[in-house]
């Protein structure tokens, strides 16, 4: 699969590609680095892995495509002017989504070394999940309330860079964007909570 890294990269680059296809190209990558027995890849877990390293740069490559090239401008203008409000989700949340899942499976599955990517100084990682993270603030706070698992598989990528203590990222971001991303999770939790209720 890395080696033919470049496919995966050019349909998340090309313009105007089906939803379906953005889609099933991130459950696909997202399945790649699935820990356990139904996993597509085997890694250790030592922390310590080369391998680690190499699958983690491609689906960060992927990742970051799919951030530019499919959550563009133009599509999130066209949510906030009403013209997408039925594909918003299809469209541009659930790649979102996706993303942050797999980017918390890479992070709690123990196969990337971290400390070894900033001992060399790539910073891979960081720029990717800032990337994420700072998309969070973009959409209209409405969606989320719509949506409440994309807020959720943010909260869940956050928690899990707090668990195996990988803060990198979020020292990436300033504060009043840090206090952007926790006021928008709490006003969405707690509106999820008294539908709920």
């Amino acid at each position: 699969v890395i080696d033919r890294s470049d496919i995966f990269t050019s349909i998340a680059e090309t313009q105007g590609v089906s939803p379906m296809v953005v889609i099933a190209l991130m459950r696909f990558v997202s399945e790649l680095v699935t820990a356990g027995r139904h996993g597509r890849v085997n890694l250790p877990t030592s922390n310590h892995s080369a391998a680690g390293v190499i699958l983690f740069k491609f689906v960060a490559s992927v990742v970051q495509s799919i951030l530019q090239n499919v959550i563009t401008d133009d599509a999130i203008a066209s949510v906030e002017n009403g013209q997408l409000a039925d594909g918003a989700y299809t469209i541009l949340m659930k790649p979102l989504m996706i993303c942050m899942q797999t980017i918390r499976k890479c992070v709690s599955g123990d196969f990337v070394p971290f400390g070894a990517m900033v001992l060399y100084n790539d910073d891979t990682f960081d720029t990717t999940v800032v990337g994420i993270l700072r998309f969070l603030k973009i959409f209209p706070p409405y969606l989320f309330a719509e949506y409440p698992k994309v807020i959720f598989a943010a909260m869940h990528m956050v928690q899990s860079l707090i668990e195996c203590q990988v803060y990198s990222p979020l020292m990436e971001l300033s504060t009043e964007e840090l206090r952007a991303i926790i006021d928008l999770t709490i006003v969405i939790v707690s509106s999820v909570d008294t539908q709920t209720a």
